[in-house]
């Protein structure tokens, strides 16, 4: 009885460790960003110069992103013009602007992605999914053929996409004035994905040979007690 508790217990060590595989997988990628305008819009108050360091045009930046494959984004549908669009929210994503060196680290940064033929302006889908966040990727692609209507891809390629940018946010509450810095991006490349630790699967064999060896005593113990 109790060696076939072993192997059960090992049989469904192995299962939950395939189907958690399986369900989802988290991946990475890293990207440059080059020759950024910067915008600024309110009464005045915020200067470019002084935010991140100082948001400069010509400014590049570099930095990774990471996001859930398992994670359902928002789907808008074709409408008038022949386009799918999906975005994705709590993106994390690190950040550096290469001239000042300064960093931004978010878990709310975001992915939209456009694929069909629109002319709309990014502002338009950065109004219809109400985009939050400090950090933005905007992807568009124009044939219609580099997503499903579900789900985000997996694997992102640059040169599936016509347009990709980059988009750092700076919003004053106080008085409604906003700081925009847009960059083409120029690299896309995904990272290996990362492994669990050769400790994490001898630890979970440790346990089960201990368990082993408790239920052998165990049955041991039993036998003298019946004799």
């Amino acid at each position: 009885m109790y060696a076939n508790l072993l192997k059960l217990l090992a049989v469904a060590g192995v299962s939950l460790a395939a189907a958690t595989n399986a369900c989802a997988e988290r991946v990475q990628y890293s990207f440059t960003a080059e020759n950024a305008a910067v915008f600024s819009q309110g009464n005045g108050s915020i200067d470019p110069e002084t935010v991140a360091g100082g948001l400069r045009n010509g400014d590049s930046v570099r930095g990774t992103f990471s996001f859930d494959t398992g994670a359902a984004p928002d789907v808008k549908t074709p409408g008038v013009d022949i386009e799918s669009a999906l975005y994705m929210q709590n993106i994390s994503m690190n950040v550096v602007f290469n001239r000042t060196n300064y960093r931004i680290g978010s878990d709310s940064a975001s992915i939209t992605m456009v694929d069909g033929h629109s002319t709309k302006p990014w502002s338009y889908y950065y109004d219809s999914f109400a985009v939050d966040g400090p950090a933005q990727l905007f992807l568009r692609r124009g044939n219609g053929d580099v997503f499903s209507d579900t789900s985000l891809p997996t694997s992102l390629s640059l040169s599936s996409f016509d347009d990709a940018k980059f988009y750092y946010f700076y919003y004053s509450p106080t008085d409604f004035a906003w700081v925009a810095f847009t960059a083409q991006i120029t690299t896309l490349n995904r990272l290996a994905t990362a492994v669990p630790e050769p400790t994490s699967y001898a630890m979970f064999g440790l346990g089960l040979c201990l368990l082993g060896l408790v239920l052998r005593r165990k049955s041991g113990g039993d036998r003298v007690l019946a004799a």
